[in-house]
């Protein structure tokens, strides 16, 4: 059991680092140690592996409740809207500064409005940071932080290790596509005859 939980922990230590999602749902949905000696060590790789599983494409999405950057409630279960795009980012995040203006732009130009609404989640800290940022990318849409960083409530129930990390869900908000990049967002929204 020793070895098992230490190559699981290995392999998905390493999936993780390469933001391999499809792989970890699989080795969650299969490969969960059932018992393991070390119980702080076990507590933390199944707590992943069940976060995992709990997050894969076609499970309802964790309940995200915060303040926006005017202290205004925002929930996601109350955006209507046939679709949502859920992104995590940070204002620190050099990947976000490339990747976040590219999605901005495909939404602006490609996407009505109507169809989806794209909802950010900052894992920042300080608030004049993450307000800086938005204000330089001209961000439209609903942003919401609880300026907990990685110990975010959010973070932690979308099982959140690296920025950005994007969802696709339905009105139902159910998960439709977990992209990793600008390209499998297209392709997705794409897949869902969102782009026009």
């Amino acid at each position: 059991s020793l070895v098992y939980e230490f190559i699981v922990e290995y392999l998905v230590g390493g999936f993780e680092r390469y933001h391999f999602d499809k792989v970890l749902d699989y080795i969650a949905e299969n490969y969960t140690p059932e018992q393991c000696e070390n119980e702080e060590r076990k507590s933390d790789l199944q707590t992943r592996l069940a976060k995992y599983a709990e997050l894969s494409v076609g499970k309802a999405a964790p309940e995200i409740e915060m303040a926006d950057p005017e202290g205004t409630p925002v929930k996601l279960s109350k955006i209507r809207s046939d679709y949502t795009l859920l992104i995590f980012w940070a204002s620190w995040c050099p990947h976000c500064k490339n990747v976040l203006p590219e999605i901005h732009n495909l939404c602006e130009s490609s996407i009505n409005p109507k169809n989806m609404q794209v909802f950010t989640v900052s894992i920042d800290t300080e608030k004049e940071e993450w307000a800086a940022a938005l204000q330089e990318g001209n961000y439209t849409w609903l942003n919401a932080s609880d300026l907990m960083g990685w110990d975010s409530k959010a973070a932690v129930d979308y099982n959140i290790y690296a920025t950005p990390t994007m969802f696709l869900l339905d009105k139902n908000k159910k998960i439709l596509a977990k992209p990793i990049t600008l390209e499998e967002l297209k392709e997705a929204l794409f897949a869902e005859n969102l782009l026009r």
